[in-house]
């Protein structure tokens, strides 16, 4: 491991002169101070670049800083919080606050402000869906969030990232190419599971901002008892659920070159 670069100590280091090379010593001497300036001049490099280049907004890099903590709190509130609840919320406070500033205001584009109505609006269909797509998505942001920051702070103790340091590579290029890319093997596995959470949280959040989806249709169906309707809509999300895990085991290998199928 690489001791702290001293610019004070690389300044005092004496010049090699040719009455200090004579000999087995001098050869020595001179092979060590070389050696010296490269690991200087590596670590000068790679320090200019890491503070260039830093990828300062991962909180695994920033561990009980002020990003950090904020990424912890903001993350903790939004899984403490149930689907239904954070939803009825958005719908108060942006939907219905907000919302309405925005369409009372002369100089917002009508369309801008249908991405915060309360309900759905056919008349709009995506741009209605913004909000109730930011509730659903927001539980599963948080956990990605916790989870990779978890996973990389745990691969910057491993061997290989002190080596990549120590060979004179920059902090963007060993975070961002080595670290970060071993760290999302986690994360990949849970988004494979979180697929089949977000299909059940839909059938809540269309419930909540009245989208005619498919937690209507199960609704209405099951009142009418057509059991056709419900196989058919229990059949589709369970072959989402299914291609996203094979999805999942392919990134598997792309990861992480070591693993192979065969």
């Amino acid at each position: 491991m690489l001791r702290p670069f001293s610019w004070n100590a690389w300044a005092s280091t004496p010049p090699v002169t040719s009455a200090s090379t004579s000999g087995a010593s001098g050869v020595r001497a001179l092979h060590r101070t070389h050696a010296g300036y490269r690991a200087a001049d590596r670590h000068r490099a790679g320090f200019r670049d890491g503070r260039r280049h830093h990828p300062r907004r991962l909180a695994g890099l920033r561990k009980d800083k002020f990003v950090d903590n904020l990424v912890r709190f903001s993350t903790v509130l939004l899984i403490a919080f149930p689907v239904f609840v954070f939803g009825t919320l958005a719908q108060v406070f942006i939907g219905l606050e907000m919302g309405l500033r925005l369409r009372e205001a002369d100089w917002v584009p009508s369309w801008f402000a249908q991405m915060f109505t309360v309900t759905y609006n056919s008349e709009y269909p995506w741009l209605s869906l913004m909000l109730p797509g930011l509730v659903l998505g927001a539980f599963s942001l948080a956990a990605i969030a916790r989870l990779t920051r978890t996973s990389l702070i745990e691969n910057l103790r491993s061997d290989y990232v002190r080596t990549a340091r120590a060979k004179g590579l920059t902090v963007s290029r060993t975070v961002g190419v080595h670290t970060l890319r071993n760290s999302l093997i986690p994360v990949v596995t849970y988004i494979g599971i979180d697929i089949g959470l977000l299909l059940g949280g839909a059938l809540v959040t269309e419930g909540i901002f009245n989208i005619p989806g498919v937690g209507q249709l199960v609704f209405q169906a099951i009142q009418a008892n057509d059991s056709t309707v419900i196989l058919g809509v229990v059949t589709i999300p369970t072959v989402v659920f299914l291609v996203a895990n094979l999805a999942v085991d392919i990134l598997y290998a792309a990861l992480d070159p070591r693993i192979r199928y065969e």
